[in-house]
């Protein structure tokens, strides 16, 4: 009886072990990522369980249990496909396609040509019927250039790197606020923005990844929006002191969807001069 219990316990503690390894795992790596991290979960909770199953009873039955957990882990998640790139919550299972959204925001200049605080905006966010998708900051998720003369663009820095800094600017971009926010016109990817100063751009660059089924539904646009439109918003933020004078701008929003290139989807611009502070602006399709 004793000898009985030592071999349910030995396969209880292998069986209990290997699950704890590939949990840990799977919430560090995302589980499974590729053919060579499989390899290695298995592996490595295969050596664990078994040593540990092996400590409490000195018989063969951990090797077997643990050799029967990783054989058929194994083959169920090859048989269901091993995803190449990692899952996020909220993502159908099978097939999925990855897109990227650019959207940028062109402080053009004023009257003044003075920098511009608290600059608070919001980009479309990727939607299928004006639900928001799960948007993933990639590096670098957001960029700050300098428009030159000629119209040429300069990189002035990034969310991970500094590159030099052009006109009147002497220190980097502060991100002050950022996130996805609902709006009558859609879900809006918002930020504020410590300062701004004439002829800079902001960019912003997100990923989102979507079931196949779904991926033809996926949009920058305001859905129900009988003119294909998208909208943008350069508005007021609370705090403020003062509205400022109107000055020109320019919003771009462009949907790629990633494959072996970028392919695009959607693109939707506006230029505005003399805008004011608290206005929605239509973008619309180009």
């Amino acid at each position: 009886m004793k000898f009985h219990f030592r071999i349910l316990a030995s396969i209880f503690a292998t069986a209990l072990i290997f699950t704890i390894v590939v949990v840990s795992f799977s919430e560090g790596l995302k589980w499974p990522v590729s053919l060579p991290t499989l390899g290695v979960v298995l592996g490595v909770a295969w050596l664990v369980g078994g040593v540990a199953g092996e400590v409490i009873a000195r018989t063969k039955w951990p090797a077997v249990v643990v050799t029967m957990l990783s054989v058929g882990l194994a083959l169920s998640t090859l048989g269901f496909g091993v995803p190449w790139r990692l899952e996020e919550p909220g993502v159908d299972t099978g097939e999925n396609v990855w897109f990227r959204m650019e959207a940028s925001f062109t402080y053009r200049g004023s009257k003044e040509n003075l920098p511009i605080e608290n600059v608070a905006i919001r980009f479309p966010c990727p939607n299928i019927e004006n639900e928001a998708l799960k948007v993933i900051a990639p590096t670098p998720s957001w960029l700050l250039y300098y428009v030159e003369n000629d119209n040429t663009l300069t990189l002035q820095a990034t969310s991970e790197q500094v590159y030099g800094f052009c006109g009147e600017r002497t220190r980097t971009l502060e991100i002050l606020l950022s996130g996805v926010e609902p709006t009558p016109h859609g879900p809006k990817l918002y930020f504020r923005l410590d300062k701004l100063y004439p002829r800079e751009v902001f960019q912003a660059i997100t990923l989102s990844q979507v079931s196949e089924k779904n991926a033809d539904k996926v949009t920058l646009g305001v859905y129900g929006d009988n003119e294909g439109r998208s909208s943008a918003y350069y508005i007021y933020p609370s705090g403020a002191s003062t509205i400022g004078d109107p000055i020109d701008i320019s919003f771009t929003a462009q949907l790629k969807k990633v494959d072996d290139n970028y392919k695009i989807v959607e693109t939707f611009s506006r230029s505005v001069d003399n805008a004011n502070v608290g206005w929605m602006w239509w973008l619309y399709p180009s």
